[in-house]
């Protein structure tokens, strides 16, 4: 993301098309720095809501950011799947509140052109799975199979991850 930031095209994109991307960058790397500190503190229940206060602020700008959460799990703490439930419940309260009014004034339009815009993206065929489109799956397999792979990956970053730091 460091690097994505110092890009200077990237830059040039946020303020001369007005893009809210950089919104959700700034979230994320903020997520990350409280995420983990330079000084190796030890985890704490506070630290795991901002995170996820932070990650659910990035994931209202942009939906993808949600996906750092699963960042928690991999973090060397003690109970990783109690930071990821932490950071997930935060996130999933800053949005509900955030989107709280909306929901009461137009009801079930809150979604909008998300539908459409899935179509629109292939989503639903498939095609944007791009690695699983190699293969030439349809789209329900590539689907299957990209979920697989995913689940595979994590599993195996959890399984590796270090343990968590010991107090001296």
């Amino acid at each position: 993301i460091a690097l994505y930031a110092l890009c200077p095209a990237a830059v040039f994109e946020f303020v001369h098309n007005a893009h809210v991307d950089g919104l959700a960058v700034a979230f994320m790397v903020a997520a990350l720095v409280v995420a983990v500190p330079p000084d190796e503190k030890p985890a704490s229940a506070a630290r795991d809501v901002a995170v996820g206060l932070l990650i659910g602020a990035a994931a209202l700008v942009k939906l993808y950011p949600a996906a750092l959460l699963l960042v928690m799990l991999c973090l060397p703490r003690a109970r990783p799947w109690r930071s990821l439930a932490r950071a997930s419940g935060a996130a999933a309260a800053l949005s509900a509140i955030t989107y709280a009014p909306h929901i009461h004034a137009v009801g079930l339009r809150v979604v909008g052109y998300l539908p459409g815009y899935l179509r629109e993206e292939h989503y639903g065929g498939g095609g944007r799975f791009l690695l699983a489109g190699v293969l030439g799956l349809p789209g329900p397999a590539a689907t299957a199979v990209t979920g697989i792979a995913l689940v595979s990956v994590l599993s195996w970053i959890v399984w590796r991850r270090p343990d968590a730091p010991r107090a001296a």
